[in-house]
């Protein structure tokens, strides 16, 4: 299926794309609704060792190392029982240790002594006071001074409840909401265009259909001459038609839109002026569904004329062209085939063996 195939299909099931779309928008809305809101506050922690020996390069460069020691030890332990069950009992809260560790980070830089403690919660005040809990508890866990050392765990900068909520984020939810449902929608528009009978052969046109067949357009390349021979031929089956000597003005619909389609309303249209047998002319080449009665009526057409790609078009999408034509109240008044090149043709087979 080609990208223009497809920009075809989506543009045909806009209806369906932006039902969908708002669908899933509703989704994504309710699940905004019933998933309480996040809010993150932050302590941070300093780190501070002293070796109680003379001042040396080595002396401070031991106390560095010993320092990103700790501070690495700090970290680990932050979200175990040792330190988070006695914030629990001092703030008297209703979980357990395992629980909230969930919702406990504790991050340092690279080669830092700060640790900053984050703790998430559904209430803006308690993940402050939870984070200064975790903060005071492992500062007095972890300073300490022996003969040898000395080392100092402060909190610097305490946790304030946060302002706004640190998720889920609704924009972020809806849109994605929203682009699901549309993938989800050209998906099943795709899907089905895919899977959906094919006009095969001009059985399958009167089929649904039983009018005349003006002529058969083959669109290989580097056959000009039996392209234009084709037009002619056509051309040649409308002045001759009885009812075209009550035509004035003809449109030329397709119920799928190809790259040649707008090539065969010029070729056709200048047959027709050139063979100075009929007035008829060609008056229009919108061929989008949706536009078929605008066509008729707009142009004040004295007849429509369908052109059926081969391999190309859905049974179905004939089927409602012809319904829709026939509530415009202008009559259909014959087919002209195309078939697929063979360039195209091994595209449509490779796609179908898919």
């Amino acid at each position: 299926m080609t990208i223009a195939e497809m920009i075809r299909v989506a543009m045909s099931g806009l209806r369906l794309i932006a039902l969908v779309v708002i669908g899933a928008a509703v989704v994504g809305a309710g699940i905004l609704a019933i998933t309480p809101p996040r809010y993150e506050a932050t302590a941070r922690i300093l780190v501070d060792a002293d070796l109680l020996e003379d001042s040396s390069v080595d002396v401070a460069e031991r106390q560095i190392m010993y320092s990103n020691y700790r501070t690495v030890t700090i970290k680990t332990l932050t979200t175990t029982d040792l330190i988070l069950d006695p914030v629990i009992e001092e703030l008297s809260l209703d979980t357990t240790s395992r629980e909230l560790a969930n919702n406990v980070t504790a991050l340092s830089a690279l080669d830092t002594s700060v640790v900053d403690i984050t703790v998430a919660s559904d209430d803006a005040a308690s993940s402050a006071d939870i984070a200064n809990a975790i903060g005071r508890q492992v500062s007095a866990g972890f300073s300490k001074e022996t003969s040898r050392i000395s080392l100092s765990v402060s909190v610097v900068q305490e946790a304030v409840a946060p302002n706004a909520r640190s998720g889920p984020n609704p924009v972020l939810v809806l849109a994605l909401s929203a682009i699901a449902g549309f993938f989800l929608a050209l998906a099943f528009l795709l899907a089905r265009h895919s899977l959906a009978p094919r006009v095969r052969d001009v059985n399958d046109v009167l089929a649904v259909k039983d009018s005349r067949v003006l002529g058969t357009i083959n669109s290989s390349a580097g056959d000009r001459a039996h392209y234009l021979s084709a037009i002619d031929a056509i051309a040649a089956a409308i002045t001759t038609s009885p009812e075209s000597r009550n035509w004035s003005k003809i449109a030329l619909v397709t119920p799928t839109v190809t790259d040649e389609f707008d090539e065969l309303v010029v070729s056709l249209r200048a047959a027709l002026e050139s063979s100075g047998q009929s007035p008829v002319t060609v008056v229009h080449s919108e061929a989008s569904l949706a536009k078929y009665e605008a066509v008729v009526l707009d142009s004040e057409v004295d007849a429509v004329l369908v052109v059926v790609p081969l391999e190309r078009t859905a049974v179905s999408e004939l089927s409602a062209a012809v319904s829709h034509l026939a509530l415009s109240g202008t009559p259909l008044s014959g087919f002209i085939i195309t078939e697929a090149s063979r360039r195209e043709k091994r595209s449509l087979s490779s796609s179908s063996a898919h």
